[in-house]
């Protein structure tokens, strides 16, 4: 949880790179403990971070992952803005 909250406040601060990392590594942690709500919330925060930074070839997979594993009546803001984000990321790579 610190690294995901970390990962949050880094983004905020237009400190793209290190929230990234902070993000992968909270996803990680989470799969590895068998959470896979948390895991899946990690997954499609770090799409959304990615599609600011590396673009939609980046946001594309942690997305389309972390849809398919969390429960979107659990975050239901989070859904949406990435669920918003992914259409518009596969729009743009033409699929």
């Amino acid at each position: 949880m610190y690294s995901r909250t970390v990962g949050l406040l880094r983004w905020e601060q237009g400190r793209l790179d290190e929230a990234l990392a902070l993000l992968r590594h909270a996803s990680r942690l989470f799969a590895e403990d068998q959470l896979g709500l948390e895991h899946g919330v990690c997954l499609l925060l770090l799409g959304l971070a990615c599609s600011e930074w590396e673009g939609p070839a980046g946001a594309v997979k942690p997305l389309l992952h972390g849809w398919a594993t969390m429960e979107p009546a659990a975050y239901p803001w989070l859904s949406v803005r990435a669920g918003l984000t992914l259409s518009g990321c596969l729009a743009e790579e033409g699929q």
